[in-house]
């Protein structure tokens, strides 16, 4: 994604939004009662969660940074877990007015308003979220998904050809291609799109090994590609590794290692809404 350019929004105006139902805790710091928070989330036990994250926030002294941003996403997803839609919306929309080239709260809200059935509202989003940052490759794909899970298949599928219809021959466009391809299934355009790369070893492209492999049902060869994409020094794809790696561990039935990398994950990846679900899913196991 392109870099976070922030606005000059008047902090009071975010605070409205972000520091509601806020209390004073002196007795701990901003990241315990954030991963308190995360803790309780864990648990389900959402309304929990939504005051660690207040508390969070609130010791930020006002200060909004994207420690207290990433906060604010996990509160939202707290809120709609718990069924609190406005407060969600409300979260998302004033993330989005605070960055204004951040495409994540567009595509979030949008998804909400999708699962609530608003699709004229979430197509909305979803065409700013592009608007933020028409060479995210996997922005696409991501709204193809949640459009097709809700029924909307062949509106999703036109965001795939809009992804494929970009332009240029740098190694993100063939890597984004592939993954497009890969979405579509179509293992062997795919696989072609690797091809042009000149480094076919860089930790990108065996992320996308790996997801070829997981795709086809090779698990064992998916978790290889992925951690050998890790061992590289400084791995430019470490966060699709990292997911990859856990998927891939799952399929193998290794629940356990999963869990733990997923935690670690989560450490590093505050935000990824979709990962904290699947922390969920890992801990009834």
């Amino acid at each position: 994604m392109n870099t976070r350019k922030r606005t000059g929004l008047c902090c009071l105006l975010v605070t409205a939004f972000l520091f509601s139902g806020c209390s004073i805790n002196t007795g701990t710091t901003i990241q315990e009662e954030k991963e308190a928070g995360i803790a309780a989330m864990e648990k389900q036990d959402y309304e929990e969660a939504i005051k660690h994250f207040d508390k969070s926030v609130e010791m930020a002294g006002g200060k909004v940074n994207e420690q207290v941003v990433d906060t604010c996403f996990y509160k939202a997803a707290a809120q709609y877990n718990l069924g609190k839609i406005d407060e969600a919306v409300k979260q998302y929309t004033a993330i989005m007015k605070y960055d204004e080239n951040d495409p994540r709260p567009c595509f979030l809200r949008g998804s909400v308003y999708l699962k609530e059935g608003k699709l004229k509202k979430a197509l909305a989003d979803y065409k700013e979220a592009i608007v933020r940052d028409e060479s995210d490759y996997d922005m696409y794909i991501l709204i193809y998904r949640n459009l097709a899970a809700q029924g909307y298949r062949e509106e999703g599928e036109t965001y795939l050809q809009q992804a494929l219809d970009i332009k240029g021959k740098s190694k993100e466009n063939y890597l984004g291609r592939g993954r497009v391809y890969l979405e579509m299934k179509d293992y062997d355009n795919a696989s072609k799109q690797l091809e042009n790369l000149k480094d076919k070893s860089s930790d990108e492209a065996l992320a996308l090994l790996g997801d070829i492999a997981m795709e086809s049902g090779d698990y064992d060869k998916a978790l290889k590609y992925y951690q050998k994409g890790l061992q590289q020094k400084n791995p430019t794809d470490r966060q699709k590794l990292l997911r990859g790696e856990i998927a891939a561990l799952e399929y193998t039935g290794n629940f356990a290692e999963a869990k733990e990398k997923m935690t670690a994950y989560l450490k590093l990846y505050p935000s990824d809404v979709g990962a904290l679900q699947e922390q969920i899913f890992l801990n009834t196991r």
